[in-house]
């Protein structure tokens, strides 16, 4: 064992980041911000980061060697006191680099500032409202005096170019901020979701832009991390093209539309602002018995695809009171059933296309097309589920609800639900 060793490294850690942080923190208040300081703690930083990296990757083996200790081995090294005051001090030095953390943006962005590069403002948005980004593009250029570096991906790799490793190497990984267009369309497709949290767990700032659905529709993590705004209120957009300047220290030039930019507003405002859904939700019911003390029905669940493009993967998910179920087992490649955690006296099916047999794929595959309907439970569809309706069970049925979530092509879930008084005429 090495822990006399392992205490000397974090001590010498330590040491390291308190030094760290007091540079930091004077590199940030430093009148003359010309001189060295930014890129050199930049570069200590994660220089030291990775130190740390290491060091988490020794504590865990030590803490693994520990639980394999004889008894009078654990007594010996827990009397010399060497592995509480090595976890102690870890405890101290993530706090430093918690403390520190928020510091690194500017300093990063500082660096660059330096070494005369323009901060990266990295646009996402749906492949089919390119039109979108190309304006926020235009705004941005002429209004900072191309202060600033725009990344729109269709617009900006090269002939040639890699495309991902261009747009997520080069371009997201290094950008100092991200403006999303959230729509219907980019909330169905994930690419928004998932840069924007590349970027929010790199301490960068989001702007969202949104075109035909509110902030709140557009829903979380986004609008819980970032107000997001109205692309077609002419007020709200030009103040965040100005707040998005101004958190560079670049202080816009021009502050409203041209003539022909006010007319391109107001066509794309006719084009892009009225809400377009490429997808919709049935749930009803179809009865299969009625006597006077049971009554019997079957679920019938559709996805409907009202987009132009067909469907790459639809995944649900449903949530059914488990009481009323006929059986609750299923365990199959593309439907599975457990007991849900989250709601009590609920049974979670969670049904994934993707997963299908082939032979499932073939004969249901027709039905991601354009204006086809999906059915996952109900009769002629993929799966059945069925339920039933007593005397007793009906004194509770105003208790419960059916809820859902539908996944399509990894987007953002469509969220529904009905009250299970409603599913049935007993």
């Amino acid at each position: 064992m090495e822990e006399n060793n392992l205490v000397q490294r974090i001590e010498v850690l330590y040491g390291q980041l308190s030094s760290l942080g007091e540079t930091i923190k004077s590199s940030i208040n430093h009148k003359d911000k010309s001189d060295s300081s930014y890129p050199q703690a930049a570069k200590r930083y994660n220089v030291i980061l990775k130190q740390l990296q290491e060091l988490t990757k020794d504590i865990d083996y030590i803490r693994e060697s520990i639980s394999q200790f004889t008894e009078y081995e654990e007594k010996s090294f827990m009397y010399h006191g060497n592995y509480g005051y090595a976890i102690n001090l870890l405890t101290d030095i993530n706090m430093l680099v918690s403390s520190i953390s928020k510091f690194k943006s500017s300093i990063a962005l500082e660096a660059k500032k330096i070494q005369g590069e323009k901060p990266l403002i990295f646009i996402s948005y749906d492949g089919d409202e390119l039109a979108l980004a190309d304006f926020v593009k235009v705004i941005i250029t002429r209004w900072a005096a191309d202060k600033i570096e725009t990344f729109v991906a269709r617009r900006d790799i090269g002939s040639g170019d890699n495309p991902l490793k261009t747009m997520m190497e080069l371009k997201l990984k290094n950008a100092d901020a991200i403006i999303t267009i959230c729509s219907i369309k980019s909330k169905e497709s994930g690419w928004v979701w998932w840069e924007s949290a590349v970027l929010w767990a790199k301490d960068r700032k989001i702007f969202p832009l949104c075109s035909n659905i509110s902030p709140g529709g557009f829903g979380a993590p986004l609008n819980l991390v970032s107000q997001g705004k109205y692309f077609f209120d002419e007020t709200e957009f030009m103040e965040t093209i100005q707040v998005v300047c101004s958190e560079f220290d670049i202080q816009t030039v021009i502050k409203e539309f041209s003539q022909e930019e006010k007319k391109e507003y107001e066509k794309l405002k006719s084009e892009y602002s009225i809400p377009k859904t490429t997808s919709k939700i049935d749930v009803v019911f179809e009865t299969l018995e009625m006597t006077q003390n049971l009554h019997k029905y079957s679920l019938i669940f559709d996805v409907w695809n009202l987009g132009d493009k067909a469907f790459e993967n639809v995944v649900a998910e449903l949530w059914f009171p488990t009481k009323y179920l006929e059986k609750t087992e299923w365990n199959y490649s593309h439907l599975q059933a457990v007991e849900s955690e989250e709601k009590r006296g609920y049974t979670c099916l969670t049904f994934d296309f993707s997963a299908l047999p082939d032979t499932g794929k073939r004969q249901f595959g027709k039905d991601l097309l354009p204006k086809k309907r999906l059915r996952i439970f109900g009769k002629g569809g993929i799966s059945i589920l069925q339920y039933h309706m007593t005397h007793d069970l009906w004194w509770d049925v105003t208790k419960y609800e059916v809820v859902w979530k539908v996944y399509i092509n990894g987007g953002a879930p469509h969220e529904g639900k009905i009250s299970l008084q409603s599913l049935q005429q007993f």
